[in-house]
Order: C-alpha cells, then structure tokens, then sequence
C-alpha cells in the first residue's frame, strides 16, 4: 500500500508542467509533506492534502541544501537538508527525514 502511494505522488509529480529538480516526501499527521527543488535556484515545501506550502530560494553547498524563504506556512519549517543517501535530513535533526522520490541534489 505504501508503495502504490509513493507510485500515485511520483506520477502526480511527473505531470506537473514544471520541471522538478528534486521530490521528496515523509508521511505525517496531516496527510503528509512534500519538498521539491523547482528549478535551479527555486524551492516548494507543502502539506500534501491542503494548499498550505512555502516557497523560497535555496543554495546549495556540497550535500547540503541552504533555504532562504519568501513565504512561510508556519513557523517550525528548517533552514536547510543534508542529504543522505535517499534522504533529507533537516539541518539539526528536529524533524524526520524526508524520502527522496526522484531526482538528487547531487
């Protein structure tokens, strides 16, 4: 079941018209959360079942992903991900991990 989920978001991301250079996704209380790099400077951080999302730019240095944000839905959203392997990690640790659906910041 997990995986048909997993399968139904990586489709629903191919079909956005923008070209996302990293999905990732971690389920949580409210329906789940998604992170995506929407092009080379641009990022989108979401709840997955409302249209509560962030925007932003980020940089990156290494493995290791710099956010600054234009808009934020709450205030607890990271700074910044390392990535490990096929996750996300917030700078910190305070959040759990997201798994990387598609793409690489590498």
């Amino acid at each position: 079941m997990k995986k048909l989920f997993y399968l139904m978001l990586l489709l629903l991301q191919a079909c956005d018209s923008r070209e996302n250079k990293l999905y990732a996704f971690r389920e949580a209380p409210v329906g789940g959360e998604y992170f995506k790099l929407v092009n080379d400077t641009l990022f989108e951080y979401g709840l997955s079942r409302s249209s509560h999302f962030s925007t932003g730019n980020y940089s990156l240095r290494g493995d290791t992903l710099f956010l600054t944000y234009k808009t934020r839905f709450r205030d607890s959203l990271p700074n910044g991900f390392v990535q490990r392997h096929e996750r996300l990690e917030a700078i910190g640790g305070v959040q759990l991990p997201f798994e990387i659906i598609s793409g690489s910041t590498k």
